[in-house]
C-alpha cells in the first residue's frame, strides 16, 4: 500500500499502530441503521425507468452494479443518481446508505475521467457526520479519493 494512502488512513483514524509497532485496519462497527416507512415503501414500489412495472430499489442497485462489471459507466452513473436521490430523499444525507451512493456515483464518474464530478461527489461523502457515516464508508472515501489523486498525479495533496 503506497505510503500516502496509509497516511490518509492513520489520520483518519482507521489504521492503528499495535504494541508491536504494526500497522492494522482498526475499523469501528457501523452505527444502527434505521429505515423510514417511506423507505420502504420505494424500495418495493420504485420505477427507475418509467416503465409501468415497479422496480425495487434493491434490482435498481443491482441493474447498477451489472452496468458497472459491463463497462458501461454512463449507464451506471444514471441509475446510481436515481439510488442517491431516493435515498437522500427517504433517509437523509447523512445516512450510511447515501453515502455508499455517493461512493457508487464517484467511481463511475472517475472511469469516465470525469474527474471534477468524481471529487465533488466524494467531498460530499466525507462531509458526512464520521459519527453517521461509519469507519468503513469513510475508509472507502478515503481510498477513492486517493485514487483519484494518484490518477491525476497529484500524490502531494493526498497526504
Amino acid at each position: 500500500m503506497h505510503r500516502s494512502l496509509r497516511l490518509i488512513l492513520l489520520v483518519a483514524g482507521l489504521w492503528k499502530v499495535t504494541p508491536a509497532g504494526v500497522l492494522a485496519i482498526g475499523i469501528a462497527p457501523e452505527p444502527e441503521r434505521t429505515t423510514s416507512p417511506v423507505y420502504e415503501r420505494l424500495i418495493s414500489q420504485s420505477r427507475p425507468d418509467g416503465n409501468d412495472q415497479q422496480k425495487s430499489l434493491t434490482e435498481l442497485i443491482q441493474r447498477a452494479k451489472d452496468f458497472e462489471q459491463k463497462g458501461k459507466p454512463q449507464q451506471a452513473a444514471v441509475l446510481w443518481e436515481k439510488i442517491l436521490e431516493i435515498r437522500k430523499q427517504t433517509l437523509g444525507a447523512e445516512h450510511p446508505d447515501t453515502a455508499q451512493a455517493l461512493i457508487a456515483l464517484s467511481r463511475q464518474y472517475m472511469t469516465m475521467q470525469n474527474y471534477v464530478a468524481a471529487e465533488r461527489f466524494l467531498n460530499q461523502c466525507l462531509a458526512i457526520n464520521p459519527q453517521a457515516l461509519g469507519a468503513e464508508h469513510r475508509a472507502e472515501a478515503l481510498l477513492n479519493m486517493a485514487d483519484l489523486y494518484r490518477q491525476q498525479d497529484r500524490l502531494n495533496e493526498s497526504i
